[in-house]
């Protein structure tokens, strides 16, 4: 991708890595928690996270404009 330099991005992925673990222990703590409150309905509100998650990723994929692929003629 030509959009940023490769500093910035391997940067940016670095930071993401490091939110991305963050992220995972507070859903595993989450889900811990919501197991004791909702029992096996808890399947459910993975279902709905997961629907929201669609949702962001649909959303981006409409908003991102596409990358213009230049000719090596």
């Amino acid at each position: 991708s030509n959009r940023i330099a490769d500093e910035n991005a391997a940067e940016a992925q670095g930071f993401l890595v490091m939110i991305q673990q963050v992220m995972s222990i507070v859903a595993m703590f989450g889900a811990g928690l919501l197991v004791d409150i909702l029992g096996p309905k808890i399947f459910f509100a993975a279902a709905v996270f997961a629907g929201v998650g669609l949702c962001f990723v649909l959303a981006s994929l409409f908003w991102v404009v596409p990358i213009e692929k230049e000719d090596s003629e």
